[in-house]
């Protein structure tokens, strides 16, 4: 039904939805324009019943619905899952964090300062020296035998894979030990005139980063342990099979390359897990065809 000129919306609202459009692919654009068209008409309808309210307020909330909504049909949620499932997501929060902790630290200045790179400051205290360096010794040590005993099967991929978990090991020890020394300083700036609370603040920050970055290391390996070792990408449709009872058959988990690369097969058995990658042929790839 053609719309009535006369509860025609105004060149406002009809301008909002003509730039959301632009958000939406081409080939969808058309379609999507005339769906938000015909909503636009029965929205100024209900308005000018006084059913909704005017003011900038609804103006704002129209401007919301269809940026969203247009958002939403430009990157679809499936492409978002990819891509949080991805290694580049890894990466880019990393240098998110590294940017983040440079710009409120004003540029690692206390790091700066330990290591002796800010000209004219005075040395550090040797006391402060070694405290820092016995937690940072104990927190390495302590995290590279969460990852020895984990037994990292690095050997079912290539220089990819073995790369993309050293990047995330470099992203821990680096960005952990900085947000610490940065967080104990700016901490011991708010007890100035009271120095016991300000060192048991900056022990007990120390260590809850040993134990922050044990766990961190323990999330990679396990992150590591569930991605495809061809694309990176975080496994899916875990099925459970086997059973605890069994000796010739323990029970184990299977999960599945949603890019049709190949199954990964990880025991649950008390000696320890044990994984087996098998790579599915180029017969298969028809059923991972995305549309």
């Amino acid at each position: 039904m053609p719309q009535d000129r006369a509860f025609r919306p105004p060149v406002l609202y009809r301008w909002l939805v003509l730039l959301a459009s632009w958000i939406v692919p081409g080939r969808d654009r058309r379609t999507w324009r005339a769906r938000r068209d015909v909503l636009l008409f029965d929205w100024w309808i209900l308005m000018e019943r006084g059913e909704l309210p005017r003011g900038d307020a609804e103006i704002l909330r129209l401007a919301r619905v269809a940026f969203t909504d247009a958002l939403k049909t430009r990157v679809r949620e499936e492409t978002w899952r990819r891509w949080l499932h991805g290694p580049a997501f890894v990466a880019v929060v990393g240098v998110v964090l590294a940017v983040a902790i440079a710009i409120l630290s004003d540029g690692f200045n206390y790091t700066r300062h330990l290591l002796r790179l800010l000209p004219g400051s005075p040395p550090p205290k040797s006391d402060t020296l070694v405290a820092h360096g016995f937690f940072l010794t104990l927190s390495l040590i302590s995290g590279a035998t969460i990852v020895f005993r984990q037994r990292l099967p690095l050997r079912l991929g290539g220089w990819f894979y073995r790369s993309f978990f050293l990047l995330k090991i470099l992203f821990i020890v680096v960005l952990l030990p900085l947000v610490w020394i940065e967080t104990s300083a700016a901490l011991r700036g708010f007890f100035p005139g009271d120095e016991r609370v300000a060192v048991f603040s900056s022990v007990a920050l120390a260590w809850a980063y040993v134990s922050a970055l044990g766990v961190a290391l323990a999330w990679c390996v396990n992150d590591q342990r569930h991605r495809c070792p061809v694309c990176l990408r975080i496994l899916g449709l875990p099925v459970t099979i086997g059973s605890w009872a069994s000796i010739f058959e323990p029970c184990s988990t299977e999960m599945l390359c949603e890019d049709g690369h190949g199954t990964l097969q990880i025991s649950e058995s008390a000696e320890g897990q044990d994984e087996r990658w098998t790579a599915l042929d180029d017969s298969w790839k028809d059923l991972f065809t995305r549309r």
